[in-house]
């Protein structure tokens, strides 16, 4: 309110007192912290000794980088064996999923245990993961704004999934009613916040450095939820509690969320899908991001590679191999994830007996919509397409990994066709320039039927 007081300053550690705090139930934690911490924050990272290369390519990023605050969780020994060979610092906490996986869900889900230990000792937490390449300390960077500056210190600052203003920041939705005089009803749409790099703890420029209880809380609360099967359920629980309102004897998290900007904390789908492309934005001696996440695309350590070469080696064609989506630039289909071949064999008179997806579409024998077109689309025996745009085939893509998928040869352009299995509707990528067009089941009463599975 304008005019008022200042809220009081609601501190784990207050800046008069001992620090850090809580050392009797974590002093491994507190001697590590002790020695790297700069202003009471730390850059931190979770790893097992499952993705060692890629591992090794962050922290020697890091470490080219200079950021002079950074430690990473080791789960295992060999992780931590790993990291004093490279002079890193290392906690090394003894941790196991609840399904006991070790795959990057599992060690995901694992950050939220260890983020609420550092911030219970009084430690602030940039945590990152290992897909991540930084051009910056970003600890050290002056990110605050004055606006930023007269914000609360419950703070909590994360990357987003977004690639434009309305995708990374949310946008109103207005849908109009059929039929009616109405003005359009307006919805709040919000996109998923990535857990791949945030930021939790006291406001940097009030007080460095100095955790806060109501952060610690939101943590806490997201732990009392009910536990569920997916590995990353704390991860989705932690996300949903920041939203979740008070009631009865639930008390609300109490954090203050901002999104990180997406053109400095780069998503790889706003990379390689529009930032490579922007004449400005890929001058990198304009604007140079302060990280990239490779979360869009499998092929992590690869494109790490390439990222780091473009933006810390200087090379102007480091990117250009990569399609937008997944796979490499080949300019035909080999290269997109599960396919090594340019080849789409015929289906043939008999082909779909041994392939599942052909056999039901087969015997579904149903009209299709594509690219907005109200119909006209049949897949048909012996690998025939009927289209709005003439003729052509259809088949199976030659790969274990596309059993969900058919490829589609028409006008002289070959598409991967990948299908919803319940909803009845497909994705399609046109291998030549990885356009996208969405098809799907022109009635409206979709089969109770899986049509893949």
């Amino acid at each position: 309110m304008a005019g008022g007081d200042t809220k009081p300053l609601d501190l784990i550690a207050p800046a008069d007192g001992p620090w850090p705090v809580n050392c009797a139930e974590l002093p491994e934690l507190c001697e590590v912290v002790k020695k790297v911490a700069v202003g009471r924050a730390v850059m931190a990272a979770v790893s097992n000794s499952n993705i060692l290369q890629m591992l090794g390519q962050f922290v020697d990023v890091v470490q080219k980088v200079g950021v002079p605050n950074f430690l990473v969780v080791a789960l295992d020994e060999r992780t931590k064996q790993f990291l004093d060979g490279r002079g890193c610092p290392s906690y090394r906490r003894s941790l196991r999923a609840r399904g006991g996986g070790t795959d990057n869900h599992a060690t995901s889900s694992l950050k939220f245990q260890i983020l609420a230990e550092m911030l219970s000792v009084g430690v602030s937490v940039l945590l990152s993961d290992v897909d991540i390449v930084i051009t910056k300390d970003l600890l050290g960077l002056r990110r605050e704004t004055r606006r930023e500056r007269c914000a609360s210190s419950r703070l909590v600052r994360g990357m987003t999934d977004g690639w434009d203003d309305r995708t990374a920041y949310g946008h109103v939705l207005p849908t109009a009613m059929p039929g009616s005089k109405e003005p359009p009803l307006a919805s709040l749409r919000l996109v998923a916040r990535n857990s791949g790099l945030f930021y939790l703890g006291r406001h940097a420029t009030l007080a460095p450095g100095w955790a806060s209880p109501a952060s610690l809380h939101a943590r806490s609360q997201s732990r009392g939820r009910p536990r569920e099967a997916r590995p990353d359920a704390p991860r989705l629980a932690c996300a949903q509690e920041i939203f979740r309102l008070a009631y009865g004897s639930h008390e609300v998290a109490g954090v203050t969320v901002r999104t990180m900007n997406y053109m400095c904390f780069l998503n790889t789908k706003f990379l390689f899908k529009h930032m490579r492309s922007d004449a400005a934005l890929a001058d990198r001696s304009r604007h140079v991001p302060v990280s990239c996440h490779v979360n869009y695309h499998p092929e992590k350590e690869a494109r790490m590679v390439s990222i780091k070469a473009f933006y810390h080696g200087g090379d102007d064609a480091a990117l250009k191999p990569w399609n937008g989506g997944e796979g490499r630039n080949t300019g035909g289909c080999s290269g997109k994830v599960g396919v090594n071949t340019d080849r789409m064999p015929p289906l043939g008179d008999k082909g779909y007996k041994d392939f599942k997806l052909g056999d039901s579409l087969l015997a579904a024998n149903e009209e299709w919509s594509w690219s907005g077109e109200g119909g006209g689309v049949h897949f048909r025996a012996g690998g025939a397409l009927s289209s709005p745009w003439g003729e052509g085939t259809w088949g199976p893509v030659p790969s274990p990994w596309r059993k969900d998928s058919v490829y589609v040869a028409l006008g002289g352009q070959t598409y991967l066709l990948m299908f919803l299995s319940e909803k009845w509707a497909f994705t399609a990528v046109r291998c030549s320039d990885e356009e996208v067009s969405f098809g799907q089941l022109k009635r409206r009463d979709t089969p109770q039927r899986r049509l893949v599975w």
